[in-house]
């Protein structure tokens, strides 16, 4: 989305002199970077062209012994994703960005999985025979492909802002697979930097345009905002309870991680360690019965939607888009409603119309001013689970004269 409205595209029309130029923005401080580490970036004073935002380096695993260790898909690295403009926080808190990540990944970007192998780490893990003590050694990579602001945003002019400041903080050690004999299972991150391009106008039309509009009103840039609510570990029928002060709720995503979230055991489906496994794991341990959200007191869907017979499964595919995509391609391995349970589970349910998702106008369900109350409600049994949520909204950052900022959430 870009940050002038589109009565004005005429006359951007016109401008001369234009020009695009990528540079190089290093990190603060540091540039290598180990589990847990937070990684520091100040976007330039320039009108940045954030679809090409993307942060390189070179990727490290280690093991103190046999038994190989295995890094994730690169962006399954990254445990939060926040900018603060002017020391403000833009967003309302967005953490698990590995685990969202993973469930756009798996129903989404399977087709994409041999051009992501070239620097997302998409690799294979091997199921039987012997590792070789496998790491990765200054393997390249580049994060290209961003949720949340970074995802949304495609043009933004920091010259009208205050200082521009982005924190990636590193997930930890627990990211890793590997399947038996490997100790001091670690990873690094080396050589890191950014990179974007940056849009230059220099005939002075587009600068005088900015002025004259915020002389009259503020600019307003919607983007996506996402905040992450953790419930608590214990039995999987539960009722995790979650507000948010927002206008526009678009769609709940929830998940939970089985018992073993926090070792390193591979997975023999995902090909990812147990931290990104949603569901009962291979020995199918939980069993989730039925699944619901309830917000400010109504119930989303009316009734709750039962696993055995696919309601989850089919309230997720339509609210992610999967359900009539005849060009994308999901995970493989969700080949039966078992082993999706088991491994893949996911409920997520839409509150707005799919083809708004791209729009200028705020869609969704609105609190029209008040804290949005909700529930995310489980039925099952067996082991302990750590149920989480997703609440994924429109909002606003509204920009006035003298660098003045405002969130509209």
């Amino acid at each position: 989305m870009s940050q002038y409205p589109r009565a004005f595209s005429y006359y951007l029309s016109r401008m001369n002199n234009f020009s695009r130029q990528k540079i190089r923005v290093p990190t603060i401080a540091n540039t290598s970077f180990q589990a847990q580490d937070q990684i520091v970036i100040d976007l330039p004073e320039a009108m940045c062209d954030l679809s090409t935002f993307s942060l390189q380096g070179l990727l490290m695993t280690a093991s103190g012994t046999a038994g190989g260790v295995y890094a994730p898909f690169i962006e399954g690295c990254i445990e939060s994703v926040n900018l603060e403009i002017g020391g403000v926080q833009v967003g309302t808190g967005f953490t698990q960005y590995n685990d969202l990540f993973n469930i756009y990944r798996q129903n989404q970007m399977w087709d994409k999985i041999p051009f992501r192998k070239v620097l997302q780490n998409e690799q294979t893990l091997p199921v039987t025979g012997a590792l070789s003590n496998y790491q990765c050694s200054n393997t390249p990579f580049a994060v290209y492909n961003w949720l949340g602001f970074l995802g949304s945003v495609k043009v933004l002019d920091t010259t009208i802002l205050p200082k521009c400041r982005l924190y990636i903080r590193l997930a930890s050690n627990t990211i890793l697979a590997c399947h038996s004999g490997a100790t001091d299972k670690t990873y690094k991150w080396n050589s890191v930097f950014a990179t974007m391009d940056i849009l230059d106008v220099s005939d002075g039309v587009y600068t005088n345009m900015v002025a004259q509009r915020l002389a009259q009103s503020p600019i307003e840039i919607p983007f996506n905002n996402v905040q992450t609510v953790t419930g608590g570990l214990g039995a999987p029928t539960s009722t995790t309870r979650w507000s948010t002060s927002t206008d526009c709720l678009e769609m709940v995503i929830g998940g939970f991680k089985g018992v073993g979230y926090d070792s390193n055991t591979a997975n023999s489906n995902t090909q990812l360690s147990s931290y990104f496994n949603r569901g009962g794991s291979d020995t199918g341990t939980t069993v989730i019965t039925s699944s619901q959200y309830s917000v400010n007191g109504i119930r989303y869907p009316s009734i709750p939607c039962t696993n055995a017979t696919g309601d989850v499964f089919i309230d997720t595919a339509h609210t992610l888009g999967m359900s009539q995509d005849i060009v994308g391609a999901t995970d493989p391995s969700m080949s039966t409603l078992a082993l999706w349970s088991s491994n893949y589970w996911t409920h997520a349910h839409s509150f707005t119309y799919p083809d708004a998702e791209d729009s200028h106008r705020l869609v969704g369900l609105s609190g029209r001013g008040n804290q949005v109350l909700g529930t995310f409600e489980l039925v099952g049994s067996g082991s302990n689970i750590l149920p989480y949520v997703f609440l994924k909204g429109k909002s606003v950052l509204r920009v006035g004269a003298g660098k003045m900022i405002e969130m509209i959430l």
